[in-house]
């Protein structure tokens, strides 16, 4: 007996965004790349000025590390120096006292420049997928505004990860993946601090695994692509220690950590906004309720 078929599907343009279905792993994968590829234009300047001063501090830093290991390895083998010589218990302490405080210096604006460029791209690429051209210079705004609740957000969150260390590694896995939409909550949804923590424990927790699994491969893929830079970082430390070329070398360090932190930060930002709102689809239905607004569709 004779049956009607379906109509073959259409094959889907790859350059297209939709969140207007559920996605799956390799999905959610794929629309990243393209998200930030296609976006690297705009958003890559931005990323570069924003980690400019953490490499700048970091390759001055590097300059100061390897101008004191060359000269405790100069008073180590030179043969003038007396070796019943009182020898200072602390060598290079003036150093060590400028590494020590530009590391924090470092962390703090790591820090800050993190909070404001992950709340910028998170709004970026949000109106990305809610087909709305928004300029990036407006994102920003948005990167500024919600400062303080992105700031909280990034200390409870750590604060958390470093407690379920004390759990044998698996409360840190647990935490690391619970809270990992709790920024995109904080931005897109206006949330503060502590109800963006239980709204992203409420969007994971259903979907654990499939968390836990993609942000797994998101950090091992954007870890190999900084593997490149770091590659040309250690030939950068290697110049200044084994070459005699300190500033050279420093240079190099600085300028590899500079393009490892502009490549690197927008597209684990893409994967987590396309996450989040996955989470969204699944839970409430958010495909409807933007297809209800004429909002989301394939652009």
């Amino acid at each position: 007996m004779w049956r009607p078929t379906a109509p073959p599907r259409e094959p889907e343009d790859r350059s297209t965004f939709s969140i207007m279905r559920p996605l799956e792993f390799g999905e959610i994968m794929d629309m990243g790349f393209r998200l930030w590829w296609r976006t690297l234009k705009q958003v890559f300047p931005w990323s570069l000025l924003f980690a400019l001063p953490i490499a700048g501090l970091q390759g001055y830093l590097a300059y100061l590390n390897s101008a004191t290991t060359e000269s405790s390895l100069n008073d180590l083998f030179d043969p003038s120096v007396d070796p019943n010589a009182v020898i200072d218990p602390v060598p290079g302490l003036d150093n060590l006292r400028v590494q020590v405080g530009g590391g924090a210096l470092t962390l703090i604006l790591t820090l800050i420049g993190s909070v404001i460029l992950s709340g910028a791209l998170t709004a970026y690429f949000a109106e990305r997928l809610l087909n709305r051209d928004t300029p990036i210079k407006d994102c920003l705004k948005v990167g500024f505004n919600r400062f303080f609740p992105l700031l909280g957000v990034a200390f409870l969150s750590g604060l958390s990860m470093i407690l379920g260390c004390f759990a044998l590694c698996v409360g840190f896995f647990f935490a690391f993946t619970v809270v990992s939409v709790a920024s995109q909550t904080v931005v897109v949804e206006r949330a503060g601090p502590i109800q963006a923590l239980k709204r992203s424990y409420h969007l994971t927790m259903p979907r654990f695994w499939h968390m836990l699994g993609l942000l797994l491969v998101s950090a091992v893929v954007t870890q190999l692509m900084g593997f490149v830079f770091g590659l040309i970082g250690i030939g950068g430390t290697a110049l200044s220690v084994v070459g005699d070329q300190r500033v050279a070398g420093a240079i190099v360090s600085g300028v590899a950590g500079w393009l490892s932190t502009a490549f690197t930060t927008p597209l684990s930002a893409a994967l987590l906004v396309i996450a989040y709102f996955d989470l969204r689809v699944r839970s409430e239905g958010l495909d409807l309720q933007l297809a209800a607004q004429g909002l989301g569709a394939p652009r």
